[in-house]
């Protein structure tokens, strides 16, 4: 499953080079491709990483289920999780999500755990959640 994701990035990196060299709208394409080497290759989390980011933040919630993290929000006519891949420096791809361009970043508390969950869009806007809950 994840080999042919491998063999995609590559040829997803070949056309970005490509497209850097005739100048075009090439914006798009490093976002995708990381999302594409987090999908081939996603940066494994130990129990005690995960557990990190487990929480509440507003109406977003962080929780493993299956060994893996996921994302939902609770303020949506229907919940639908989202499994996480680590792309690395705390920032996640939404598995399920390739056109949305959106992506999650985690701030970091000094005990080292999640503080706050920052949005990222392609279009370069951000959202910013704090932790509602307590880490434990």
């Amino acid at each position: 499953e994840y080999e042919d994701l491998e063999i995609l990035t590559r040829v997803y990196e070949r056309t970005m080079s490509q497209l850097e060299r005739s100048k075009a709208e090439i914006g798009i394409v490093p976002w995708f491709a990381q999302w594409l080497r987090g999908r081939a290759r996603p940066e494994s989390l130990s129990e005690e990483d995960k557990r990190r980011y487990v929480g509440v933040y507003g109406p977003r919630h962080i929780v493993v289920e299956d060994g893996d993290l996921y994302y939902y929000r609770d303020d949506r006519a229907s919940i639908r999780k989202y499994r996480l891949s680590n792309i690395g420096a705390n920032v996640f791809v939404l598995d399920d999500r390739f056109g949305d361009g959106f992506r999650i970043q985690f701030v970091m508390g000094e005990d080292g755990k999640a503080v706050k969950i920052v949005g990222i869009y392609i279009d370069g806007r951000q959202d910013e959640m704090p932790r509602s809950d307590s880490p434990s």
